[in-house]
């Protein structure tokens, strides 16, 4: 089978586009990050009809710039190591402390008992809507029934039932407000006496 312009032309790659394209799949990993840090977890739980679509053209995006312009085996091949290593590097970072704090995400308190922490809230970009639907998922009645809602760093949301018994304070080291959760559900130090959180902090039904 006769190739246009040569075999060569469509599985090589020249010194020249190899550095370029490992340098512009570096650039949109990187890109890639930082939009991930600044939208914080919400960016990576469940995708919605919208987030599907833009994924999707983010995946083109990304495919198109860092293949060039003239796509061949080599390049595909060199694009697919390159993330790898990046990927394979970052996670040895992020299990370092300063590479935990600096790429993932702080876990937060959505919901003290039966108080919604709406800055926490706003910070990661949740709606009332989608905290309703995981409160329905769960199981949840009444916001009665709500010891904790925690949005974790991959942007799960963990919920624990007022009647399932005190989480350890062990469990919640690191998340964010967690001392608004009422003490009455937290076994151990951490937690303070049941009480509204301020109303800064949250809201009640």
């Amino acid at each position: 089978m006769n190739f246009p312009h040569g075999l060569g032309n469509w599985l090589g790659i020249n010194l020249e586009g190899a550095l370029a394209t490992v340098i512009s799949t570096a650039l949109i990993y990187a890109l890639f990050l930082l939009v991930v840090r600044l939208m914080g977890q919400r960016m990576l739980a469940s995708l919605t009809t919208f987030d599907t679509l833009m994924a999707l053209l983010f995946g083109g995006l990304i495919a198109r710039t860092t293949l060039g312009p003239h796509p061949t085996l080599a390049v595909g091949v060199i694009a697919f190591l390159t993330l790898t290593l990046l990927h394979f590097t970052l996670g040895k970072f992020a299990n370092t402390r300063i590479g935990d704090r600096a790429l993932n995400t702080t876990p937060r308190v959505l919901m003290a008992g039966e108080h919604i922490v709406t800055l926490n809230m706003r910070y990661t970009n949740t709606t009332h809507r989608e905290l309703m639907a995981a409160l329905r998922s769960a199981g949840i009645r009444d916001y009665s029934q709500v010891a904790a809602v925690i949005m974790e760093p991959t942007g799960k949301l963990s919920i624990y039932h007022a009647h399932g018994g005190p989480i350890s304070a062990a469990l919640l080291d690191g998340v964010k407000d967690a001392e608004l959760i009422p003490a009455a559900f937290v076994h151990g130090a951490l937690g303070r006496p049941a009480q509204n959180p301020s109303s800064s902090a949250g809201e009640s039904r």
